[in-house]
């Protein structure tokens, strides 16, 4: 057992519980961990050769077709430089709060990994031959558009109960 004191009042805690808000695991904590987490390997990433890194895992439409398919994840957390870095981190990071606090986090994180590793496909898929990316803008977009998705769901669930009579919130 664990003991948490803060601001007078006492907590005790089994050592294994994961830290909740309302019964769910913290959304803004898995965010943050996730960003720490990428920024610290662009920081390694650019402390050794960086191009040879982007080079084994940036999504390459050549090397896709010849059975790499696994670039289309490793290509989502390399990026160009810092600023291309950060500008996913803080509108992945926001959207992604978004989604993780209507799906749940590992829901949530697990959706918009499947949102950027299906974005980096379709992108192979309709680009010219010769095709190379990397980066998390993918995801980014696709976590836009489940934000779009979960909120039209939600408009046509209220817009269905309000047509019968009944209100499904």
């Amino acid at each position: 057992m664990g003991i948490i004191e803060k601001h007078g009042l006492v907590a005790t805690y089994a050592p294994d519980e994961v830290i909740t808000a309302n019964g769910q695991p913290s959304t803004y904590f898995a965010i943050i961990l996730a960003g720490t987490a990428l920024a610290k390997f662009h920081q390694v990433v650019e402390a050794t050769e960086a191009r040879r890194w982007q080079e084994l895992g940036r999504n390459d439409s050549v090397l896709f077709f010849r059975g790499h398919w696994w670039r289309t994840i490793t290509s989502l957390t390399l990026h160009a430089d810092a600023a291309h870095l950060i500008s996913n981190l803080a509108w992945g990071a926001v959207l992604g709060a978004l989604v993780a606090s209507d799906l749940g986090v590992g829901a949530g994180l697990f959706a918009m990994l499947l949102a950027g590793v299906a974005g980096n496909t379709m992108a192979t898929f309709l680009a010219d031959e010769g095709y190379r990316s990397l980066g998390a803008s993918t995801m980014v977009f696709g976590i836009l558009g489940i934000l779009c998705a979960i909120r039209t769901w939600e408009g046509w669930q209220r817009a269905w109960g309000e047509q019968s009579g009944r209100l499904t919130r």
